[in-house]
């Protein structure tokens, strides 16, 4: 926590204004941790397969994994 915390004040004190990150949203001591760093929940994000290989072609698929092919 610790080196965490040392380099969101390192970066905070740039030019930037915000620090983001993502955490799996199972990851509770790691989401406890960013807390009490003073992160918020902003927004989900998915994160998974984009594209599977069918006959020599890449084909986009949905967030929930359906697509053509």
């Amino acid at each position: 926590m610790r080196v965490t915390a040392a380099i969101v004040a390192d970066l905070l004190a740039g030019p930037g204004r915000d620090v983001i990150l993502n955490v799996a949203a199972g990851n509770e001591v790691a989401r406890r941790i960013y807390e009490r760093l003073g992160f918020r929940v902003h927004c989900s994000y998915w994160e998974g397969v984009v594209a599977r290989r069918t006959n020599e072609q890449l084909l986009p698929l949905s967030v929930h994994g359906e697509g053509p092919g």
